[in-house]
């Protein structure tokens, strides 16, 4: 059949002047059927290019490439070849379903495991213990990492660059005033600022980032550390490591898609590769050498995930019980296209010299949207309610290196956790007359929990599934997930997971935020309103180490008012405003907001140093500010970006250091 196969190859595919790696690649397409992904050679090479066999290594440079990654990464299914036949047993078993969905034909639902709704702490329900929790997590934060998935291709954002219409990767979107990628490092900084303040110790967190090729994700985002100096962090304190591309995959005829003529349509795998690929590239290694024991995993688009005490109570809640993997969850509509947090129970029944026995298992997991009709779950509200009885999966995570390395020890399911063929989006392919239904095999991050089950004797009642190692938090959903991950297009009146509704939102907990202090500003008006008008009602903006906890902030900004159309920025960690009027727009910027950046070699970027007296501060005392402030029609303002055109302003810029 391979001598058949090989006997398709064009005439001037020279496989003995090729390096053996590729050489292997190129019988795998033809093993795999794929000819036609080197059938059609460019129409702009000319004739002595593709006799020489340069226009092969030249179209088909990055597809090889892949492939190479590919085969080393999906080791454990068997290389590309398994990879292909995996996900053609999901396209099977995907058609299948579909096939009982039409014909009226029920899910059938293993009745060894159920789905049943988790249990955890609730942070809105419970204030002081939120604080208590976050408080634990603070005192963990010398043993922690964070780790972030950038690798994904993010083409609903559309964000491409201004001046070569290039398409960008999500990590650059400014949102805020601040990249994506600066927002969350932002909020990391601010966690550390805040250790220091209490501790009086330097912590510098290391930061473990997946990228991709896809756009150029991997160049543009180590370029945009570069650029901004490491972001005072010290290169050091980064590892980056790229994630695989895969084919995509047509369901109908199990061929690859194509972009153009000898280019195979390649997108990342999922953040599901996480674990493995920082196994394989030492990452995991890396860390335990630096004394961390769990990472929190947060999603570049999603800048609310540590609004007040979400993250560090999360993390609290797992350093404190030494637990394995933690969700931060939240409320979830009905019929909305995001997965759900759920407990898994399975009974398992088995025979022993002694009789038949029994045991259950449980973990709490994640299902995706795309699986609950196969998995014969119903996505039915709870009792009284019109939000879901299962709770949102916001892939903001705690996980222990421990059960990293647990879960990878348990095979495919640990290695590829989640995996699954998504069909629902038609995808536009070069030499397709239409849009063809097709996917890439996909790993989900979150499903590592489901390598990490409890064994228990008995059935576990429902008032010990919040002791779990795998375990829930539970919070109001604009203080754990507001996300900025697509475009909003003109006329479009749905602002879920576009920039300005996460703009809203970000507002909307500035507003709680102020008030815990006393201060008084307007209502956040509602999307409808704010796209008819485009006026929030005010603007805020701050540095995240005014907090970052809001009972932190709310002793240095208090008994305050903000009137109507008013912007306030405090873009600096130690302030005292109290009794503040404000009309207008006041601006308040430390250039040296956390403390003085220095470096112990010439060559090497500076690292900021946490300092309780070499800051940027303010104090404010019975300031009354009245300006015409921001000119709210003005068609170039870009209120989520920060980009606000003004007709006056008050700009305080503190240069040095000002002791209070």
């Amino acid at each position: 059949m391979l001598t058949l196969a090989l006997s398709r190859l064009p005439p001037w595919l020279r496989l003995g002047e090729l390096p053996p790696e590729d050489v292997l690649h190129i019988k795998q397409l033809a093993a795999l059927r794929q000819w036609h992904v080197i059938d059609t050679p460019p129409p702009s090479a000319s004739a002595s290019l593709a006799a020489s066999g340069e226009l092969f290594l030249d179209s088909l440079a990055p597809l090889l490439e892949s492939m190479r990654s590919a085969e080393s990464f999906y080791d454990i299914l068997g290389g590309v070849v398994g990879y292909q036949l995996t996900a053609l047993e999901l396209i099977q078993e995907a058609e299948g379903k579909a096939a009982q969905e039409q014909y009226g034909v029920a899910a059938a639902e293993s009745p060894s495991c159920s789905f049943l709704v988790p249990r955890g702490h609730d942070l809105t329900a419970d204030p002081d213990f939120a604080l208590r929790a976050a408080a634990a997590g603070l005192a963990a934060l010398p043993r922690l990492a964070e780790l972030y998935p950038l690798g994904g291709a993010g083409d609903r954002l559309g964000l491409v660059d201004e001046a070569t219409g290039a398409p960008l990767p999500v990590a650059l979107l400014p949102y805020g005033g601040h990249t994506l990628l600066a927002w969350l490092l932002r909020d990391l900084a601010a966690r550390e600022y805040l250790h220091f303040r209490l501790y009086g110790a330097q912590v510098r967190t290391p930061v473990a980032v997946m990228t991709s090729q896809a756009k150029g994700n991997h160049s543009r985002v180590k370029a945009l550390c570069e650029q901004h100096a490491w972001f005072g962090r010290g290169e050091d304190g980064f590892r980056l490591f790229q994630q695989p591309l895969v084919p995509v995959v047509a369901a109908r005829t199990g061929r690859w898609l194509l972009s153009a003529p000898g280019r195979v349509q390649l997108k990342p795998g999922g953040h599901g590769a996480v674990w493995k690929l920082a196994a394989d590239t030492g990452v995991l290694d890396w860390l335990e050498s630096r004394g961390v024991q769990a990472v929190l995993v947060r999603q570049i688009s999603n800048p609310l995930a540590a609004t007040d005490t979400s993250l560090l109570a999360l993390a609290g809640i797992g350093a404190s019980a030494s637990r394995a993997f933690g969700f931060m969850s939240c409320e979830r509509a009905v019929g909305a296209a995001e997965g759900m947090n759920v407990l898994v129970e399975r009974r398992i029944a088995g025979a022993t010299p002694r009789g038949n026995t029994e045991a259950w298992e449980y973990n709490v997991s994640n299902l995706e949207y795309t699986e609950f009709g196969r998995l014969g779950v119903e996505d039915v509200p709870r009792e009284g309610s019109c939000a879901s009885a299962f709770p949102a999966n916001t892939n903001v995570l705690y996980v222990a290196l421990s059960a990293i390395r647990a879960a990878l020890g348990r095979g495919v399911q640990g290695a590829l956790p989640g995996m699954l063929i998504n069909l629902t989006k038609p995808v536009v392919a070069f030499g397709e007359p239409a849009p063809v239904q097709a996917g890439r095999l996909e790993c989900s991050m979150q499903n590592l929990a489901d390598a990490l089950p409890q064994r228990f004797a008995a059935r576990l009642p429902p008032d010990r599934w919040a002791d779990l190692s795998t375990f829930c938090v539970f919070a109001l959903r604009r203080r754990v997930t507001s996300s900025a991950k697509r475009r909003r297009l003109p006329g479009d009146s749905q602002l879920a997971q576009t920039p300005e509704g996460s703009f809203l939102d970000l507002l909307r907990n500035g507003r709680d935020m102020l008030a815990l202090g006393g201060v008084s500003c307007p209502e956040v008006v509602s999307n409808d309103a704010f796209l008819r008008e485009g006026r929030p009602g005010f603007l805020l903006r701050h540095h995240p180490a005014l907090g970052p906890l809001w009972h932190v902030a709310a002793q240095k900004v208090r008994d305050s008012r903000l009137h109507q159309g008013s912007e306030l920025e405090l873009e600096l960690a130690e302030a005292d405003v109290r009794c503040l009027e404000l009309t207008g727009s006041l601006l308040v910027r430390a250039l040296q907001p956390l403390g003085p950046a220095t470096s112990a070699v010439e060559a090497r970027p500076p690292v900021v140093h946490y300092s309780a007296t070499r800051v940027g501060r303010a104090r404010l005392h019975g300031v009354r500010v009245a300006n015409q402030g921001v000119e709210w029609e003005h068609p170039e303002n870009v209120l989520w970006a920060a980009r606000v055109t003004r007709r006056e302003a008050v700009t305080v810029i503190i240069h040095g250091c000002v002791g209070m």
